[in-house]
């Protein structure tokens, strides 16, 4: 710019437009940038809000399978006791007896 001011001075306010217009272009991709940064800023505390949700509800659900097993567990061994119990029986003996002949 100093070179062509030089050769032709009255290129100046040619000049002066150019940069008025460099910098306005500046200015409006600077606040773009800004803006686009705020909307992904929304977005990234939106999702983590999210993600606190699922990971609450999924520890939640984790709590209630894990009593569940428990509970699935505890049946099992009864089931099996009246089972046991059941087989070792007078009458369970006697229709298995019968079931043989």
């Amino acid at each position: 710019d100093a070179i062509r001011l030089n050769k032709k001075p009255a290129d100046a306010t040619n000049i002066l437009e150019e940069h008025f217009r460099y910098t306005k272009t500046i200015l409006e991709r600077v606040r773009n940038e800004q803006e686009q940064r705020q909307q992904l800023e929304i977005m990234l505390t939106i999702a983590r809000e999210q993600f606190a949700e699922t990971d609450t509800a999924l520890s939640h659900a984790q709590t209630l399978v894990t009593g569940l097993n428990s509970d699935l567990k505890q049946s099992q061994a009864h089931s099996d006791d009246v089972i046991l119990n059941m087989e070792q029986s007078r009458s369970w003996r006697y229709t298995a007896w019968l079931r043989k002949k």
